[in-house]
């Protein structure tokens, strides 16, 4: 079995089961049978698709993906970037979302909270939200494009580590706190630091963490 880190938060929460992978891994060794999964690819924008049902199972391109049918699982791949879960706490709907700096630029994170608002009537304030493993600031060196781009949001220097280093996680923390969560958990594994997990920026990896969450249970775990 796939090894999976849990948030306290959201482990708290009844009706909603979620995991972070650790190293690669693929949704099916996770979760097992019997619930709705979708074939998604994340393209670091910050399109956000409704998961239900009803729609026909093809690839889907985006980086935020929601719902609040029982038995969909929401996922997004990573390796390095931050994956964001998020579950509504009165309205019973979730969200999975993949913010590299791109997303994280263009408030990928506060879109799935606004595209929730409009199809379930979310409010942030009702929501519980973990940050997952990604790449630390110490270890995650950028150009100027990604300095000005995390400036551009206004959110102060919490996310600079110096001139050349920055830390997506913090700038996700800092957006989703302005969206109006109040209850978030940031996990502190580096996916550069720690081995054990896939890392594009470490080693050039084309494997993935699976990050997921859903209403309902988990067959296998």
């Amino acid at each position: 079995m796939t090894d999976i880190i849990k948030s306290k938060f959201l482990s708290d929460l009844p009706g909603v089961a979620h995991g972070f992978g650790v190293g690669a891994c693929e949704i099916d060794d996770m979760v097992g049978d019997g619930l709705r999964i979708f074939d998604t690819n994340q393209v670091h924008g910050c399109r956000v698709v409704r998961l239900r049902r009803e729609d026909q199972s093809k690839k889907i391109e985006a980086d935020a993906f929601i719902t609040n049918e029982p038995g969909i699982v929401c996922h997004v791949r990573t390796a390095d970037c931050v994956p964001i879960l998020i579950a509504d706490t009165k309205r019973r709907a979730v969200a999975a979302v993949h913010a590299g700096w791109r997303g994280t630029a263009l408030g990928v994170a506060a879109e799935a909270l606004r595209e929730m608002d409009r199809a379930y009537g979310t409010d942030p304030a009702d929501c519980v939200a973990a940050i997952g493993p990604c790449i630390c600031g110490p270890c995650y060196e950028v150009g100027r494009e990604v300095i000005e781009a995390l400036q551009a949001l206004a959110i102060g220097d919490v996310w600079r580590v110096d001139e050349r280093h920055v830390d997506l996680g913090a700038a996700n923390l800092a957006l989703l706190k302005n969206a109006g969560v109040k209850e978030i958990e940031a996990l502190e594994n580096c996916t550069a630091c720690e081995p054990r997990f896939a890392s594009w920026r470490r080693d050039g990896s084309k494997h993935r963490q699976i990050n997921y969450i859903l209403i309902g249970t988990v067959p296998q775990l």
